[in-house]
């Protein structure tokens, strides 16, 4: 059964990062660099030129061209495409994988470039626990530009409790990608006991006001809500299936990342 919509208040602190548990990594993870933004620290996916998931897809740390933070404090990710000597195009997707672990709270990022639908591409702002497969590696997932396949489709966002097939685990919509959501929008979910609240909207997350502003909101009450572990926040840029040669180069922009914690009781 479907979950009701309705919008979710967001808590007014931010948790500071020096609290924050550093979680122990997937293997391979030592080796990764890390980056500063949004006042915390991350390190970069490189899968040193092997496919891994998801998607299995070559994922880059190149600073100059797959993630790097520009002079405004922005977060840019890329899929770069390089042509080999003997002709072909290879495409590095990438990203970045918080140090820190959070539990239950507000997820939220601003993004400071359109969202515009492509059946071959998938931008993802979730949480994943890879210490441990239970409950389905704690996987919240925003996920859009992606149509999953859908040559024709517009439905370009979707909000997700993993594992998705399950009944009410799975809301999809469509995100206007010109039009003042062009420039900036706002996604975040906010984690509870007992329920995920969904809730997309237009403009900077520190300058909308009210419910005009919203694009898409739901709360999933299915079963199988996740208890806290030791997931930590990623976002992700990847690939279904490779793009043609020469595709330009996707490439999504982020302000910035949040995370407040839900109020003590």
């Amino acid at each position: 059964m479907r979950c009701l919509l309705r919008l979710l208040p967001l808590v007014a602190s931010i948790l500071p990062v020096a609290s924050l548990p550093v979680v122990a990594r997937e293997p391979g993870m030592a080796g990764w660099r890390t980056l500063r933004w949004s006042g915390m620290e991350w390190r970069v996916k490189d899968s040193a030129g092997e496919l891994m998931g998801p998607g299995r897809n070559r994922f880059s740390g190149d600073p100059q061209r797959s993630v790097f933070v520009d002079p405004q404090g922005r977060l840019h990710l890329r899929i770069a495409s390089e042509r080999r000597a003997s002709g072909e195009v290879v495409w590095s997707c990438s990203e970045v994988v918080s140090l820190g672990s959070f539990g239950h709270g507000t997820y939220r990022w601003t993004l400071a470039s359109p969202v515009v639908a492509d059946p071959r591409v998938v931008f993802g702002l979730f949480t994943w626990d890879d210490t441990s497969e239970a409950e389905h590696h704690r996987e919240i997932d925003i996920e859009l530009i992606s149509t999953w396949g859908e040559t024709n489709s517009l439905r370009n966002a979707q909000y997700v409790l993993q594992p998705y097939e399950r009944k009410g685990h799975l809301h999809r919509w469509e995100m206007p990608f010109t039009g003042p959501a062009a420039s900036a929008s706002t996604h975040a979910f906010t984690w509870r006991p007992d329920r995920i609240e969904f809730l997309s909207r237009v403009g900077d997350s520190t300058a909308i006001r009210g419910e005009a502003a919203a694009l898409q909101s739901w709360v999933c009450r299915a079963a199988g809500i996740p208890s806290p572990g030791r997931e930590n926040v990623r976002i992700n840029l990847w690939l279904i299936k490779p793009l043609p040669a020469g595709t330009p180069e996707p490439e999504v922009i982020l302000s910035r990342f949040e995370f407040l914690p839900l109020p003590a009781r």
